[in-house]
């Protein structure tokens, strides 16, 4: 048996888009209807997950393997992105369950709600 997460509680939207966004990229809401790439020290309402022209489908829930600016340990943890586009722990971010912590990849097994 193994531990697989992908595909579990996730729920996607799609938002018009504004500036780059890439797969994998944080999102925020700039305005009604349209998120932007996160920049250093903001919240994330989700994950882009495809980008197609003006468009962006959103991960806006569920679990997801991302990139963490360093061990960020498991447990509920307060998450958001630093200027790398990855994420930290900080005292204002957004509660996730960290599942998993790999810190030889850098990665992080989150779930989001």
């Amino acid at each position: 048996m193994k531990i697989d997460y992908k595909g579990i509680m996730q729920n996607a939207v799609t938002f018009k888009k504004t500036g780059t966004i890439a797969e994998g990229d944080f999102v925020k809401m700039s305005s009604n209807d349209t998120v932007a790439k996160c920049s250093d020290g903001d919240n994330f309402i989700g994950i882009a997950v495809n980008v197609n022209g003006d468009l962006a489908a959103v991960q806006i829930t569920g679990f997801a393997e991302v990139e963490v600016a360093e061990s960020v340990g498991t447990g509920v943890k307060l998450l958001s992105v630093d200027d790398a586009g990855k994420l930290e722990i900080t005292e204002t971010g957004r509660s996730c369950l960290v599942v998993n912590n790999n810190t030889t990849l850098g990665t992080a097994v989150i779930y989001f709600s």
